[in-house]
């Protein structure tokens, strides 16, 4: 189970969002726009916050 982990955390971006997510919970339309990543087309109207 550790080996998932740590592969899951070896992408960079998902490390800044977890720095992100610390301070609270943000749209995922913020989180991509303040990591200046694209989003898929279907994810730029989800309000969902994670």
């Amino acid at each position: 189970m550790n080996v998932m982990i740590f592969s899951a955390l070896a992408d960079p971006h998902r490390i800044d969002i977890i720095e992100l997510l610390s301070e609270g919970p943000l749209p995922v339309g913020n989180i991509a726009e303040r990591l200046e990543l694209n989003q898929p087309p279907n994810f730029q109207t989800s309000s969902c916050s994670y």
